[in-house]
């Protein structure tokens, strides 16, 4: 039998290009990422939320501490560095001037950083202060801290792992979204580290599309450990205004922040298409 050959500007070829985007789309999507959250909301208050991917719980918040302290879904997304992936959903807002309000959500497996596991995970938010500080923890249970990101009302970063702390001088600004980036090597023989760094908002800086040679913190436990970390808490203080958006956790760079990959990988892509849509186009021989 005869085949009779496809035709470049065909329908099949139409549908061929329309995989082509969705391949792209796919790429810069969250799918691969471990645990995300985009705080696509509606409503107002965030308690009871349970939206994203790789939770176990919804979120929960202690917002009752004063009269005055709200954990509040926000209109619209926080600005991510340039060469990030546009942030969906909106973002949310933690304020109290008279205490801390905490919102918690358990993480689920594979996501849960396992100090003592040989594991690398990879994980970034969007944060974004006003006068003071703001606080991010990653717990085991309701409070065993395993890692955990202070920033000052100076805009000095502090790192916790568990009880190994290092600090930055002054990379945080009042009045900017920045990307928080991290990673977590654990392992089962010897001593887990962790890695910091931050991105801010665009057009001021780019979000690299490799993981950076150098981090702005590490810290390395002194021994091997076996704590794990099954929650994420986020803090604003008091006398805070503290807004957090587009949450993950993966298991390489570009999962872990969500990184737009560069032209050459979507150039890649493209021609493995067109050479696919070349050959379907030969002529068959009788």
């Amino acid at each position: 039998m005869k085949l009779t050959p496809l035709r470049l500007l065909s329908p099949s070829t139409g549908k061929a290009l329309a995989v082509l985007t969705a391949i792209k789309f796919a790429v810069v999507a969250n799918a691969a990422t471990l645990l995300y959250e985009g705080f696509d909301y509606t409503g107002s208050n965030l308690d009871s939320a349970n939206g994203g991917s790789g939770w176990t719980t919804s979120w929960q918040s202690n917002s009752a501490l004063s009269a005055d302290s709200t954990a509040n879904i926000g209109s619209g997304s926080l600005v991510a560095p340039t060469d990030s992936v546009a942030p969906t959903g909106n973002s949310i807002s933690l304020t109290d001037p008279g205490g801390q309000v905490l919102a918690a959500r358990g993480i689920a497996e594979p996501a849960r950083i396992d100090l003592g596991s040989d594991s690398t995970f990879y994980f970034s938010f969007l944060a974004e202060k006003t006068t003071s500080g703001l606080y991010m923890n990653f717990r085991q249970g309701n409070s065993t801290n395993v890692l955990s990101l202070a920033v000052s009302s100076g805009g000095a970063v502090t790192m916790t792992l568990d009880d190994v702390a290092t600090s930055s001088g002054t990379v945080i600004a009042n009045n900017y979204s920045y990307l928080y980036v991290g990673k977590i090597v654990g392992s089962s023989t010897g001593a887990a580290t962790a890695y910091f760094t931050r991105y801010v908002e665009a057009p001021l800086q780019s979000l690299p599309s490799l993981e950076p040679e150098s981090w702005l913190l590490e810290a390395t436990l002194p021994e091997a450990s076996i704590l794990f970390a099954d929650r994420i808490v986020l803090s604003g203080g008091s006398n805070r205004t503290v807004s957090y958006d587009e949450i993950r956790i993966g298991s390489t760079w570009a999962e872990g922040v969500g990184v737009i990959p560069e032209p050459s990988a979507f150039a890649a892509i493209s021609g493995i298409l067109v050479l696919g849509l070349a050959f379907t186009r030969r002529p068959s021989r009788s």
